[in-house]
C-alpha cells in the first residue's frame, strides 16, 4: 500500500506499508517506509501521511506497524512519535553512511 503527497508541481512525499515478513506468524505486522522532500519538511506533510497510512492499515485488519529509522534522525523520531509510535530497541552499528556504521532505532505501533 503506498499514499503519495503531491501538488500539480509536483511529488512532495511519500508512505508505504508492506508485510514485515513472508512468514505466517507476522500476516498482521506491516513495515512502514516514510519519505518528505527536504524543501517540504516541517509543514505536516509527514503526520499526514502517517495519519491515513494508519488508518488504511486498520481496514487491511493490520495488528501493529512497525519501523526501522537511523538513530540520529531526531525529526524523525519525533514524527513517528507524534503518529503513536514508541522505540522498542537500537541497533548498534547496523548501517553504513559516509563510510561510518549507525545505529537504527526499531519503532512500533499497535493498532486498535
Amino acid at each position: 500500500m503506498v499514499l503519495v503527497a503531491s501538488t500539480s508541481s509536483g511529488i512532495l512525499g511519500w508512505a508505504s506499508l508492506n508485510p514485515f515478513s513472508p512468514r505466517r506468524g507476522h500476516w498482521s505486522v506491516a513495515g512502514l517506509s516514510v519519505y518528505v522532500g527536504r524543501a517540504h519538511r516541517g509543514r505536516g506533510i509527514g503526520f499526514a501521511l502517517l495519519d491515513r497510512l494508519t488508518q488504511e492499515a486498520v481496514k487491511a485488519e493490520f495488528h501493529k506497524i512497525v519501523l526501522h529509522a537511523l538513530d540520529h534522525n531526531d525529526h524523525g523520531k519525533q514524527l513517528y512519535r507524534k503518529a503513536g509510535f514508541v522505540e522498542v530497541g537500537i541497533f548498534k552499528e547496523h548501517g553504513i553512511i559516509n563510510d561510518r556504521y549507525v545505529d537504527v532505532v526499531a519503532m512500533e505501533r499497535v493498532l486498535g
